[in-house]
């Protein structure tokens, strides 16, 4: 079967899981499909196309896939690249200019593309475009955090890496000050002194993310929290 026919699927569609099926060619026409597409291994998958209502898509190790379109109400997009995987997929350049509903990309990838990604990098313009991204190494620790608006970028690729605060790239602060901060902050979500400083000195909406699982939530919040 090359396609997968939209005149047998229900009106009431809301989320497809296709695994290993390398029978098919091509996804197109299911126009009520709403929820959620998942694609795994499927190395035959050529194209995705027309399926206007679909919100999510995640396509993990489909090598053969060359065009994905006609997606009108996409809004997150959940992207695995092979190890072997040198670049973006050609496809997402056009779908990120297509889509204006387009939120937010999720990237599993090996450690050489992410390091493309980076700011300044080759791939840059293109993630530069999405609202929300958040990048993770396959093979690595190493992860790319990137919001459009408000602004933020962070990524631990070198030695500690560096923490871009909005609102304007002026605004740098080392991951290495981070370190003396991030300890003192208690589990108990209690303040300590360097935070305190922390938050008074930068007086705008701060966001902050360390070792992967740890998050200091907006500067606002902290201050109330402190109140």
């Amino acid at each position: 079967m090359g396609a997968l026919p939209g005149g047998l699927c229900p009106t009431n569609l809301k989320v497809l899981y296709k695994e290993r099926t390398h029978s098919f060619v091509e996804i197109k026409n299911l126009d009520f499909l709403t929820d959620n597409l998942t694609l795994k291994h499927n190395h035959s998958l050529r194209r995705i196309s027309n399926l206007p209502s679909l919100k999510h898509l995640q396509v993990d190790d489909c090598p053969s896939l060359e065009y994905v379109g006609d997606l009108a109400g996409l809004q997150h997009l959940h992207l695995s690249c092979p190890l072997s995987a040198e670049c973006l997929p050609p496809w997402l350049s056009d779908l990120v200019e297509q889509q204006q509903s387009f939120r937010k990309l999720e990237l599993q990838c090996s450690l050489p593309l992410l390091k493309r990604c980076l700011m300044g990098e080759v791939n840059w313009e293109i993630i530069s475009q999405i609202p929300e991204v958040r990048i993770r190494a396959i093979d690595a620790n190493e992860f790319i955090w990137y919001n459009k608006n408000p602004y933020m970028y962070d990524t631990n690729v070198g030695l500690l890496g560096s923490l871009v605060l909005g609102p304007s790239d002026k605004h740098r602060l080392s991951a290495s000050r981070l370190v003396v901060v991030c300890v003192r902050f208690e589990a108990t979500w209690q303040l300590g002194s360097d935070v305190l400083f922390l938050f008074l000195y930068f007086p705008f909406n701060l966001n902050v993310y360390w070792d992967h699982n740890f998050y200091l939530r907006s500067a606002r919040e902290k201050r109330r929290a402190i109140i």
